[in-house]
Parts: C-alpha cells; structure tokens; sequence
C-alpha cells in the first residue's frame, strides 16, 4: 500500500536506504509499518528509542503496573508546575518500548465517543464521524464478547483481540448493581451504539496475554524483507530541505 498521492523518495540512513523512515514505534507506528510494507517495493525503517517489547511482564496482564513504573519502558513525563494544584506536577505516562503505550497500560479498550467524533466533523474535520471510522474500528479487532455471538458493530476477523477479564472483582460488581438500582441502564457493550450507561469495562488481549500493535500488526510484518526495525534509536531532529524530510 502506498500512500495515494504520494511518490517516496528513497532516503539513505546509516548507508542504507529506505523510501519511509518511521520515526516512533509506538501503536501508530506498528500499524503504519505493516501497512506500508504489504506493498513489497517499499523499503520501511522504523526507529524506536525503547526497547523491544520482550519483558515477560508485558504480556502478562496483571503484570502491567511493574513495567508501568519502569523507567526503561516508560518516558515518566512531568508536566510544569500547576497553579490549581498548588503548584504541584503530575506525572505523565508515555510509553518507551516497541508498541508504545500499549506496551505498558492497563488495556481498557475505549472507542472514542459517538458525539465526540461527530462534533469534529461538525468543526470541519471531514470524514471523522462515527459512521466513517465506525468499518475500521470492525476491521481492527476480533472482539469475543460475553455471549460469544456475533454483534453488530463489532469486527471478528482483525488482528487486535478485544475481550473482557475472566473476572471481575466482587466490588465491580457491586458497582455495576448499585448504578443500575440507581437507574443507569445497563450496557451489554460500553463500546455500542449507546454509551449512556453503565458496563463492565474491554480490554486489548488474546486469551491470557496483552494484545497490542507491536504483536498484532509488527510481529508478523518483521518477518518481510523491506522492513528494518532498530530498537535504542533516540531521534532528535528532523531535517527538512522543502517539503521533504
């Protein structure tokens, strides 16, 4: 696939050369990098200055919170100090690892809100709204819901796993009994049409591991000759000559 309208220009790095250099392989990134090199004329480079996504506790679901504090995984961001509190920083999660971010979270699967997407059209962004997005989001997951049966709206044939927890926790449930005496309907799916409500929460796994785009979507692409990925590359600067990079 080549981006339309777009001719590259081959680049040489380190000697190399390559027509796309993907600076970041965070989810984006991953995705970005599989989608290019399904057309085999293309030469990708992808840079990340974390690590490979190996770390056992990566892929193990519980485990999260260990990487989470972990500065080789984890940039650890802090913002400027904030008058309304006090003057204190917060700390900002971002992560330093192939898969980024979803390397290292807690795995909720949440889809941008219907009326969110919508108001963006509303403020010019064409071909931002739910309905536009709503085939890629099917064409992204497999999702396993709680019945097993297939739904509306929902993808079963994509390379990220979307499911729930085997268990929740009594005081989840709890939760969920008190919103519904309360009189919030309950939602069989908090990524369905309707979002008003209360659910139990979807997470990015495929059975008992993490599912996220450094396995999802570049594992397999590693396998193709025209993609090159090199872990420990800091970029600093991108140098620009026009309207090339």
């Amino acid at each position: 696939m080549k981006a339309e309208g777009v001719t590259p220009t081959p680049t040489a790095v380190g000697g190399e050369v390559f027509d796309y250099c993907i600076v970041g392989g965070g989810a984006a990134g991953c995705v970005l990098a599989s989608r290019l090199t399904e057309d085999p004329s293309c030469r990708v480079l992808l840079l990340e200055a974390g690590p490979p996504d190996r770390h056992p506790f990566i892929h193990i679901p519980a485990a999260f919170i260990f990487v989470y504090r972990d500065q080789r995984h984890n940039w650890h961001y802090q913002t400027e100090p904030d008058p309304s509190l006090d003057g204190r920083t917060t700390s900002i999660t971002q992560g330093k690892v192939l898969g980024g971010s979803s390397s290292i979270n807690g795995m909720l699967h949440v889809r941008a809100h219907k009326e969110e997407l919508d108001a963006w059209v509303r403020s010019g962004c064409t071909g931002w709204s739910h309905e536009d997005l709503l085939p890629y989001y099917c064409k992204a997951e497999t999702y396993l819901g709680p019945s097993g049966d297939r739904v509306a709206g929902r993808g079963y044939e994509g390379p990220l796993g979307v499911t729930y927890p085997s268990t929740f926790h009594p005081l989840t449930q709890s939760f969920v009994q008190a919103a519904q005496q309360a009189g919030l309907p309950f939602l069989a799916d908090m990524n369905g049409p309707s979002r008003e409500g209360v659910a139990y929460h979807q997470q990015n796994r495929r059975g008992r591991l993490r599912s996220q785009p450094a396995q999802s979507h570049l594992r397999p692409a590693r396998g193709r000759s025209n993609l090159t990925v090199r872990t420990g590359a800091l970029v600093t600067r991108v140098h620009m000559a026009g309207r090339r990079a």
